[in-house]
């Protein structure tokens, strides 16, 4: 087993466990919708949460040409994996009362979802670094550094409106990266 299989393997289990906790958390949300009504930033956010996942489970995969390995660069790689899965578990946390709403859920759990974004978004410009990605495409670092500003933002503010809009911005910005951008740019 070389060493990018070894980590990938590990990251592929954290991926696929966000991956499924966000389909048990959709599941537990259409199941629970007449208690507790399904919010459309909530439902954005799941799908634009879903698509970071399967991105970088596909972007993880520019490491299999990376031939020197060190505890640094694993220990990166894995505190990457954790800040992507993290948003899932304040998105969907473990015991969420059936009478609470998917709304409330997020306003209580906003400052940890929006601050494990953040996280992300800064780890995954880190390990792209480190993989000397950084600048390809030109935009990356733009790109990725906008949605860090955006929920960091999004930590202090409180208001409705616009964590309406930075589920939908995230959401259809983020698609447009993954099937247009990229596409273009790579």
């Amino acid at each position: 087993m070389s060493e990018f299989e070894f980590i990938s393997v590990l990251i592929s289990i954290v991926v696929g466990l966000g991956i499924a906790r966000l389909l048990g958390g959709l599941a537990q949300a259409v199941h629970e919708r007449k208690q507790a009504p399904i919010d459309s930033a909530h439902m954005a956010w799941t799908a634009g949460v879903f698509l970071n996942l399967v991105l970088n489970w596909w972007v993880l995969f520019s490491w299999r040409g990376h031939e020197i390995w060190s505890f640094t660069l694993f220990l990166s790689l894995i505190v990457w994996a954790v800040a992507l899965y993290l948003p899932v578990v304040f998105l969907y946390p473990p015991r969420k009362p059936a009478s609470e709403s998917w709304a409330a859920v997020y306003t209580s759990n906003r400052q940890w979802f929006l601050g494990a974004f953040a996280s992300f978004a800064a780890a995954d410009i880190w390990v792209t670094a480190l993989r000397g990605g950084l600048f390809d495409p030109p935009i990356y670092v733009p790109f990725v550094g906008h949605y860090f500003v955006l929920w960091v933002v999004g930590v202090f503010v409180a208001r409705p409106r616009y964590h309406r809009f930075l589920a939908w911005y995230t959401l259809l910005s983020l698609a447009s990266w993954s099937f247009i951008v990229r596409r273009f740019l790579s």
